[in-house]
């Protein structure tokens, strides 16, 4: 179903460095090709991994309370982010890790990526909830 909601797909090779604006509701999948990797949402968010760490980082107002959220992998092929207005998912090795959490970004969503990696950086349509008059319930 999540891949039904996939619209412009933009390749991506990381050598170095790439900063690219990614929209409120995004899909990143990378894939993996050096020893570290990684990835800045603007000031808010910050996911690294390195010598069999993955760590991700909030700043103190989009974490909400949250900070740091830390996981054992020793070694990452795979990082696949999907973030929307509120939240922020990490999927891990193929769903073989699960990170999430509530998430209050306050500046432009401008990904910053560090490594070696190759991937695709997706926008998602976003779902609509409709009120209907029979009821208040949610079509």
């Amino acid at each position: 179903e999540l891949e039904q909601l996939r619209r412009e797909e933009q390749p991506l090779r990381v050598s170095g460095e790439l900063s690219l604006p990614a929209a409120q509701t995004a899909e990143l999948v990378l894939r993996n090709q050096g020893d570290y990797l990684k990835l800045r949402i603007g000031e808010d968010a910050e996911i690294s991994w390195r010598e069999g760490l993955l760590t991700l980082r909030f700043s103190p107002l989009a974490g909400a309370g949250r900070t740091e959220r830390v996981a054992e992998l020793p070694e990452l092929r795979e990082l696949r982010l999907l973030l929307d207005t509120t939240s922020l998912e990490l999927f891990l090795g193929g769903g073989e890790q699960v990170m999430s959490s509530r998430f209050y970004p306050k500046g432009e969503r401008i990904l910053h990526i560090s490594g070696q990696a190759e991937g695709t950086l997706y926008r998602l349509e976003g779902m609509t909830f409709a009120w209907s008059d029979n009821g208040g319930g949610i079509n």
